[in-house]
């Protein structure tokens, strides 16, 4: 059985020269596809780009977008579509992705460096193989835009990405000890460690305020700051 590796829909940014790829693993094994094409669907089902010719490096399939298939005036939308048609192992496969066509892209804003204020040892308990969490980075961020899109909030159009700082910490903390606890110290100090960071990730989760931007301008406004993550729900037994 084939794996597309999709953690988060695709943000393609408009206007914008950008290289798209997707990884496609077998048996936990990054395979390279032989050959294949790539066709691109807007938000109202009208073709962008038609079976164009991937490139094969690295083992990925790659396609390079460049600016002016998409340009500043088309339509943002989070309805778009892109199927790639890979030839593997001398079978054609399909794989849909769905891709959000944005203004600006939601960057992280930590880094190994944030995580060694909070924990000054982190340097030296790397797992064999590894010299930096950038894995680990990389996979909580994944989770919270999932998170943030299941909350209702597209993370493209969050302008305060700080805003995210201490959630991204906590979690990532929390995978960093939960993976550390699993040699030989379960139960144990990274265990216990684990369980805080998650569950102060949900806390500051909960708790996070965003300048969020619903008129997609790209620019804050009045009634754009202070945005709640989640609304605040107010219970009686019935009119005053």
């Amino acid at each position: 059985m084939l794996t597309a590796r999709i953690s988060t829909p695709l943000f393609v940014e408009r206007a914008k020269t950008q290289t798209l790829f997707i990884d496609i693993y077998s048996s936990g094994v990054l395979t390279a596809p032989t050959s294949g094409t790539v066709s691109i669907f807007d938000g109202f089902g009208s073709t962008i780009v038609d079976e164009a010719a991937v490139v094969v490096a690295s083992s990925h399939a790659t396609y390079s977008l460049l600016s002016t298939t998409i340009p500043v005036g088309t339509i943002l939308s989070d309805k778009w579509l892109i199927e790639w048609t890979l030839l593997i192992s001398s079978v054609t496969y399909t794989f849909r992705q769905e891709v959000f066509l944005v203004k600006r892209i939601l960057y992280p804003v930590i880094t190994d460096a944030d995580l060694n204020v909070r924990h000054s040892e982190l340097p030296n308990m790397f797992p064999s193989g590894l010299t930096t969490w950038q894995t680990y980075l990389d996979d909580s961020f994944d989770e919270i835009q999932n998170k943030l899109i299941n909350e209702g909030k597209r993370p493209n159009l969050i302008i305060s990405s700080s805003s995210l700082k201490e959630s991204h910490l906590s979690l990532c903390l929390s995978r960093i000890f939960r993976d550390l606890s699993t040699y030989g110290n379960a139960g144990g100090k990274y265990d216990k460690l684990a369980t805080y960071y998650g569950d102060k990730f949900e806390k500051d989760f909960s708790k996070i305020r965003l300048t969020y931007d619903y008129d997609e301008d790209g620019l804050p406004s009045g009634n754009e700051s202070g945005v709640a993550m989640q609304p605040i729900i107010f219970l009686n037994k019935g009119a005053f």
